[in-house]
């Protein structure tokens, strides 16, 4: 899973999603994630890890990092991806934003065949930023040119009551005001994909215990008939032998 603008977000989401990963929870993104580093003269190691001065051309030493494990993780996603946006970023700034890494490292190297973008907007706010928002159609415009299919969703379900664990007497948590409908973060044909998996599963699950069920009930019935062939034996064997003659 991607972002841009909704660092706090999204793990908040992938917490309760596990069927997302993000960068920063790769080994790389782990290691590299809120640290800060960059030349000092000053220092042992010739690091500092507590500020960064960004005119000073040594401090770019975090940007080449991030950017290659950006590049890397874009190239190795398939299948069907999707991007968490801010739709209420500050200073009226788009959801798909120039310079952003999403934007200028992730997606010119995506070879996925789907794209889901999320649109996460701040409850009790205006909402600036939305499906259809001139940004996301540039967002969908470069996927286009990348012959990846595009999707899009404004403010998923599972995004607004993580919101709403926050803000619980907002107006938007009242559960009469919930979108109808918007109850998904994916495509249909990928939760149809998810549910055919699950029954998939289930049914495994079932067949496995049938059979285990069935040897067991068989060994027990085993074990059952040779005890107790075993002791008529005894017991025939045991009788005194008499003599008629």
């Amino acid at each position: 899973m991607f972002w841009s603008g909704s660092s706090t977000l999204v793990h908040q989401f992938t917490f309760i999603n596990d069927q997302h990963i993000v960068l920063e929870e790769t080994m790389t993104g782990y290691l590299m994630n809120e640290l800060t580093w960059c030349g000092s003269p000053t220092t042992p190691d010739g690091l500092n890890y507590t500020k960064c001065n960004a005119k000073n051309n040594v401090c770019n030493a975090m940007y080449p990092a991030w950017f290659i494990a950006s590049k890397k993780f874009a190239e190795r996603a398939a299948g069907i991806s999707h991007v968490l946006l801010n739709g209420s970023r500050p200073d009226n700034n788009p959801a798909y934003l120039k310079g952003s890494f999403f934007r200028s490292v992730e997606v010119p190297y995506l070879k996925i065949d789907k794209l889901i973008a999320l649109v996460a907007t701040n409850i009790g706010t205006n909402k600036r930023e939305y499906c259809g928002s001139p940004s996301l159609r540039e967002l969908e415009k470069d996927t286009a040119a990348l012959n990846i299919n595009f999707e899009c969703v404004d403010q998923p379900l599972l995004v607004l009551r993580i919101y709403c664990l926050k803000i619980p007497q907002a107006p938007e948590c009242d559960p009469k005001n919930f979108p109808v409908g918007n109850d998904r973060y994916s495509s249909s044909s990928e939760f149809e994909d998810i549910r055919l998996w699950k029954i998939s599963c289930f049914t495994l699950v079932a067949v496995v215990a049938s059979v285990l069920l069935f040897l067991g009930l068989s060994y027990v019935r085993k074990q059952y008939f040779q005890k107790h062939f075993t002791l008529n034996y005894s017991i025939s064997s045991s009788k005194p032998i008499v003599n008629d003659v």
